[in-house]
């Protein structure tokens, strides 16, 4: 079902009863993301994240349920890593390093899974032309790695950053090809 609903979008994915299911497609602002990304450390940018992962898992027609459900438990073990880490950093450094860099693998795996998702939606929404403009998943990954491990320094939110940009951009391609 497909109507102009301005930023949003309607979808309709087939559930496994094969019947359609209604889903509202909202586009992320971007430069609002980033922009309130960076005083919220990166709060803000990781919502909009868990809004795109899930309008993606419900986008796509037959799914995994283990792998709907690890993509959920990844991305509840990344926000527990994460505060776990700033609690800890106030106490004692060190081991606030030591789980942020635990968190490292976690989110990187966290993320090639949402990639993997959007990759299965397009395919299951029959949207193509998309992936010309987007990166490819490992680009993706090198860049917020990169970005995650050097984020105390300028370079390394600058990736996370436009890592973010891209992944948003994407998301909103996405959506727009029902508007």
């Amino acid at each position: 079902m497909v109507g102009d609903y301005g930023q949003h979008a309607m979808l309709t994915p087939m559930t496994s009863q094969g019947g359609c299911m209604p889903v509202r497609v909202k586009k992320i602002d971007v430069s609002t993301t980033m922009w309130l990304s960076v005083p919220t450390l990166g709060i803000y940018g990781l919502c909009q994240f868990f809004r795109a992962m899930r309008t993606y898992q419900t986008c796509v027609m037959f799914t995994d349920d283990e792998d709907d459900t690890l993509v959920e438990h990844l991305f509840w073990i990344y926000v527990g890593l994460g505060i776990a880490a700033f609690a800890t950093a106030f106490m004692n450094y060190g081991i606030s390093v030591v789980v942020s860099l635990i968190a490292l693998p976690v989110g990187a795996v966290l993320l090639g899974k949402v990639l993997q998702l959007r990759d299965r939606a397009m395919e299951d929404q029959g949207i193509t032309g998309i992936a010309q403009e987007s990166w490819s998943r490992t680009s993706h990954l090198y860049c917020w790695s990169i970005g995650y491990l050097g984020c105390f320094v300028i370079v390394g939110l600058v990736l996370i950053i436009v890592q973010g940009v891209q992944f948003f951009k994407e998301y909103n391609d996405f959506a727009s090809r029902y508007c």
